[in-house]
């Protein structure tokens, strides 16, 4: 497969289909789309982030392998919001390395506390940090805080502080 054509092609939820069929469980197709993952088009990074969680969804250990380019693309400014988006995903569905704890945290805070970031970004931090607080239960005050002093929340944004406070109450 000419993964840079597929992902040029119209792109719909079919073709990320088709990549992450394609990829499987294979370490080396991974990489070529981690390749242009870091190295395409704004469009090519976009429609790779998808395809790469979706692939993540049923084999997290080759996104694993990666995490750290995943996050360091994440962090990058003027970045597409699905790209992050993707990315928070993955973070969900991996077991963070203790050494990218810090970075993801930073991360995850600098999202949800920006107001111009998508309700779904925003909504897939607080998820990651709630995850992190499993590990990290001095994390809960600030994470709660952060919540709780949204000026004008969203439906979205009530609604996954809702489900987030649930599972922090649950945490020592």
């Amino acid at each position: 497969m000419d993964l840079h054509n597929e992902l040029r092609t119209k792109y719909m939820k079919t073709g990320a289909d088709t990549i992450a069929a394609w990829i499987g469980d294979d370490e080396d197709r991974f990489a070529q789309l981690m390749d242009i993952y870091v190295h395409g088009t704004k469009a090519e990074i976009q429609r790779s982030a998808w395809a790469m969680d979706m692939v993540a969804q049923k084999f997290p250990g080759l996104a694993a392998k990666h995490i750290d380019t995943i996050v360091q693309r994440m962090e990058q400014p003027k970045l597409h919001d699905a790209v992050r988006r993707h990315g928070a995903r993955i973070l969900m569905m991996i077991d963070m390395p203790e050494r990218i704890h810090a970075s993801v945290m930073n991360l995850c805070f600098d999202l949800l506390a920006d107001p111009k970031q998508a309700i779904a970004v925003r909504c897939l931090a607080m998820d990651v940090l709630a995850k992190l607080a499993i590990t990290y239960p001095e994390l809960k005050p600030e994470l709660i805080a952060l919540m709780e002093n949204e000026e004008q929340p969203s439906a979205g944004f009530i609604s996954r502080r809702n489900l987030v406070m649930a599972k922090l109450k649950k945490i020592s």
